[in-house]
């Protein structure tokens, strides 16, 4: 499902200069000035001291300084609030959790509907080692889908995504030493009114919501191509439910290779349909699937 998560709220100036993000990392420090902005600083590696002394215990290894600056971002490094915003993504998880979630939802007879139907996937990287979310919601077939499945298991197969796409976003960003942020290319090639519904817009808030508190400061741009002309409806209803910061980060794609993701996304990382070369990716579980289509039924 679409990965909206939350946007970009106040970073610092200033560069940290602790081990985990020092300048002399190659990685961070090739980082192009539009980009230095993610960048740790010194007064939030103390920020991030004072939350972990905060939560004490609760912070398990997952809890790395990384993901901890992620949660201060998204309260514009308000100490307090991030700590208020932590306490209930711990307490959401316990109640969801989402460990078990991975393994009981394969067994959902409209998991793999959805898996081969639903085209998305983590494809490639970036220049900076960071995966590349492309979808091609114009493609699905979304009136054949919400008759095999309902929203409770398309939020489920949604967390499912996430924490897929958590994993591979943070084991880069630890390498990187910042939280940069992922591009998604959204292909809306195909769109239109057929793949509107009250209940998909009830998904696209509870979706919203989750990514926002629970997975927060991941996406750095949202790349919209093939927009047609009734893409305004849907993005009028788009801001309704996204937080202001995450609109900040959409950006309307005429071609792949005329916008800013010209250097960044090489053509051995785009799929042959964007206009690269890739066509199959067995180091990423999702692999190039961009097909949709018509869902069978189950």
């Amino acid at each position: 499902m679409t990965s909206i998560v939350s946007g970009n709220s106040q970073i610092g100036k200033e560069p940290c200069r602790s081990p985990s993000c020092d300048s002399s990392n190659p990685l961070l420090s090739s980082l192009p000035l539009e980009l230095k902005h993610y960048e740790i600083t010194q007064q939030e590696r103390k920020d991030i001291a004072t939350l972990r002394q905060k939560m004490g215990s609760l912070c398990t290894p997952r809890y790395t300084d990384i993901r901890l600056c992620r949660f201060l971002r998204a309260r514009d490094g308000n100490i307090d609030q991030a700590e208020q915003m932590l306490r209930k993504e711990m307490q959401w998880r316990a109640q969801v959790n989402p460990e078990l979630l991975m393994t009981e939802i394969k067994e959902h007879p409209a998991f793999q509907v959805l898996m081969d139907y639903w085209p998305v996937s983590v494809h490639g990287v970036d220049k900076y080692g960071v995966p590349i979310v492309f979808e091609r919601f114009g493609a699905v077939d979304t009136s054949g889908l919400m008759t095999k499945t309902n929203q409770d298991i398309l939020i489920k197969v949604h967390i499912y995504c996430m924490e897929l796409n958590d994993a591979l976003m943070s084991a880069a960003w630890e390498k990187i030493g910042a939280p940069i942020g992922y591009i998604h290319l959204e292909d809306f090639d195909g769109l239109g009114m057929k793949h509107y519904s009250n209940q998909g817009l009830a998904v696209m808030k509870d979706i919203a919501k989750i990514d926002e508190c629970y997975y927060p400061e991941t996406l750095r741009k949202f790349a919209v191509i093939n927009a047609p002309g009734v893409f305004k409806f849907f993005w009028k209803l788009a801001k309704g439910v996204l937080n202001k910061n995450t609109i900040k980060k959409f950006e309307i794609v005429k071609k792949v290779d005329d916008t800013l993701l010209q250097g960044v996304i090489s053509k051995d990382n785009l799929p042959i349909y964007l206009g690269g070369t890739c066509t199959s990716c067995p180091h990423v579980a999702t692999q190039c699937k961009f097909g949709g289509g018509k869902a069978p039924k189950i």
